[in-house]
């Protein structure tokens, strides 16, 4: 459910245009910002982005997820890290 704008005084204008958010404080990304992301303008970061080979739609799906979403994310790469770090320690190497 669709709230209202993101009105906080920390965020910039393109987010208080774009950003909506529901009652669980989640960001909905709308249909301009989807389309930003995914078909991103000559000379922008996201376009040499995706002319160097980066997934924009992986980018987007980052930018759809929620806070408690991402930070899972966090803790699973962390988890994975120290998996590799002990298997490599384990075989001898650094």
């Amino acid at each position: 459910m669709r709230l209202r704008l993101n009105d906080d005084a920390s965020t910039n204008a393109t987010n208080r245009r774009f950003a909506l958010w529901d009652s669980t404080c989640v960001m909905r990304v709308t249909d301009a910002v989807r389309r930003k992301i995914l078909e991103p303008a000559p000379g922008t970061a996201l376009a040499r982005a995706r002319d160097y080979g980066i997934d924009l739609t992986l980018v987007l799906r980052g930018v759809e997820r929620s806070p408690d979403e991402r930070m899972e994310k966090v803790i699973q790469a962390q988890s994975m890290a120290r998996m590799i770090r002990h298997v490599r320690e384990g075989l001898g190497r650094e």
